[in-house]
């Protein structure tokens, strides 16, 4: 049997701009000019939370949006 090796490596894609290299940033660039920016509050929730903790809870939902939107997002 014979096989063929496959040299192509499949790249993810990053979309946010704070794990990005400048040449992916480059490559955005090129691709789109809108940056999803995702806000959140900072408060005192309790003495035992952070006051990032609504901006910390922006993550998840702003990362799939921007998956959804292909749009890089920007910390």
């Amino acid at each position: 049997m014979d096989y063929e090796e496959k040299k192509e490596i499949k790249k993810e894609k990053v979309y946010n701009l704070y794990r990005c290299g400048y040449m992916e940033v480059r490559e955005w660039l090129k691709e789109t000019d809108i940056v999803l920016i995702p806000l959140g509050s900072m408060e005192q929730h309790s003495k035992y939370l952070p006051v990032c903790t609504d901006g910390i809870a922006t993550e998840i939902p702003s990362q799939l949006a921007a998956e959804m939107a292909n749009v890089p997002i920007c910390p």
